[in-house]
């Protein structure tokens, strides 16, 4: 499962799959998979960064 690095401007959140950011944000999956496609797209009105973490094996 992809994990991802959240942060709202310069604020480091978390690093979690999506449905793990949904919980600790407090909002449904559906609402999380809307602020990344957003944000990959250049509207980020939520202010939330999406990186994907990678690990090396």
């Amino acid at each position: 499962m992809k994990e991802y690095a959240v942060y709202r401007d310069d604020e480091f959140l978390l690093i979690g799959t999506l449905q793990e950011i949904a919980k600790y944000l407090g909002v449904s999956y559906a609402s999380v998979k809307s602020y990344k496609a957003r944000y990959n797209h250049g509207n980020n009105r939520h202010h939330y960064i999406f990186i994907e973490v990678e690990y090396e094996d």
